[in-house]
């Protein structure tokens, strides 16, 4: 018998489903942070490259994705602190990190404090924690069946996002920063909401008790560098998605 599926007997029904819940939201604000900064490169160049003529701001555009895509190669470092501070507080890291990252960018005042924070807020998004969260959290042959859920239910942030797009930026108005909003109204109160509410896995408890945890040793942060260049993960492909965006 699976132990990890002999301890998820611990979790009540009403808990798996109120986690759902909040990954479903995670995953909301995960999908609207991927898509949001693809939706306005137009007026960003509008706003801090107006004194370039178009192609000069195409290659400085082009540069400032170039440069936001090395947070592509440093989500090694999420995976990482996951498993030495816990899946809990790393999933919280996240959400908050994405709401302060938005912030950033709201007050951002030229376009390479822009790209900083941009890097900021991939960097965040990019870490896919929801999902070793579910992965850990739900028995072994349920598992991609809840996968789909929450990826299905975190569509509603590109919705979100499209909604809001027509509703701040039009052929009038226009007014980027408030679509930046909606991830700090969701992310500051969802990431409390974790720290008091959600459980650390029973997976990473189960290592805790063992002592199965991954030695921390140099060796074995090089192995989780080493490992993001020798695996094709499914986040990489999406940043580059996003910095075709913010390329415009």
């Amino acid at each position: 018998m699976d132990p990890t599926n002999s301890n998820l007997k611990s979790r009540t029904k009403a808990y798996f489903i109120y986690l759902i819940i909040i990954l479903i939201l995670v995953e909301i604000l995960d999908s609207y942070a991927t898509v949001v900064v693809g939706a306005f490169p137009s007026k960003i160049a509008e706003e801090f490259l107006s004194d370039y003529s178009v192609n000069e701001q195409n290659a400085i555009m082009a540069l400032g994705g170039s440069i936001a895509s090395v947070g592509a190669y440093l989500i090694f470092f999420n995976q990482y602190a996951a498993d030495r501070i816990g899946r809990k507080i790393m999933l919280a890291i996240t959400v908050a990190g994405m709401a302060i990252a938005s912030l950033l960018i709201i007050i951002s005042q030229n376009y390479v404090q822009y790209v900083i924070f941009v890097f900021l807020l991939n960097f965040f998004q990019l870490s896919d924690i929801w999902f070793l969260y579910i992965n850990e959290e739900s028995k072994k042959e349920k598992r991609m069946f809840f996968t789909s859920i929450l990826l299905v239910g975190g569509l509603v942030g590109a919705v979100i996002m499209v909604i809001l797009r027509s509703i701040y930026i039009t052929d009038t108005t226009s007014n980027w920063r408030m679509m930046m909003v909606f991830p700090i109204l969701l992310g500051i109160p969802l990431c409390i909401i974790i720290l008091l509410t959600i459980k650390e896995t029973e997976k990473y408890e189960m290592m805790k008790k063992e002592g199965i945890k991954k030695p921390i040793k140099e060796e074995s942060f090089l192995n989780e560098v080493k490992s993001i260049f020798k695996t094709e993960n499914r986040t990489i492909h999406r940043y580059f998605n996003n910095e075709c965006n913010l390329r415009g």
